[in-house]
């Protein structure tokens, strides 16, 4: 998902699953070597794991409150690219282009930072769903409620990254993670509807949810 770019690390906390985040440019690689035989074997769920947390660097960071025009031609390569595989399977050429896609992400969010949906996906991990998997099932919606705040705030990538609307952009997402097959189960639904409050005031009191680009 491009952490090999990053310089922050979670780590998950007690048996509720709480998550907490360090920070430090020392956590970066010098070399990073990226071989997608080596994610041969890999899950379909893994794959779309890596790719929607990918994807949501790249969107999220390309939109952050903690603006750098300069990571924008790696956000828009990195949706293009991410987008495109989204109707694709795991097979090694994908991953080979998932590797370099989610680096370019990481790249984004390193010098940015993320959002809602990720400030929300931390608060998910302890029911049981993947954060990866949060972030897909959320980016949608949040790219809609950012744009319903602010109208111009996706203007830059989607010229970046080719995609001629927001609702194309979003609609492409929820289209495939319905599509998927991978998602919570009613049982998981029911608990996180009847806990939402609770969800809600994790989120914003994740430290994302401060360089979302709308309030």
């Amino acid at each position: 998902s491009g952490a090999e770019a990053s310089s922050a690390a979670i780590f998950q906390k007690g048996a509720n699953g709480e998550k907490s985040i360090l920070f430090s440019h020392a956590l970066l690689p010098s070399r990073v070597i990226l071989d997608p035989n080596l994610a041969g074997e890999v899950a379909h769920e893994s794959f779309l794991a890596g790719l929607w947390d990918a994807l949501s660097h790249a969107i999220e960071g390309s939109v952050s409150s903690l603006k750098n025009s300069l990571v924008m031609p790696y956000a828009g390569t990195a949706v293009r690219s991410l987008l495109r595989m989204l109707s694709e399977g795991s097979s090694v050429n994908a991953l080979d282009e998932l590797c370099e896609a989610s680096f370019f992400a990481g790249v984004v969010q390193n010098h940015t930072s993320v959002g809602l949906a990720h400030a929300v996906a931390h608060q998910l991990n302890r029911y049981g769903i993947p954060h990866g998997i949060a972030t897909g099932m959320l980016l949608p919606s949040v790219i809609e409620l950012n744009h319903s705040k602010d109208a111009t705030v996706y203007g830059p990538l989607l010229q970046e990254a080719r995609v001629r609307s927001v609702s194309e952009l979003s609609g492409l997402i929820h289209s495939a993670v319905k599509a998927s097959g991978v998602v919570p189960s009613t049982t998981v639904l029911n608990t996180l509807v009847r806990e939402r409050s609770e969800i809600a005031i994790g989120a914003l009191n994740d430290r994302t949810i401060r360089t979302n680009p709308v309030r």
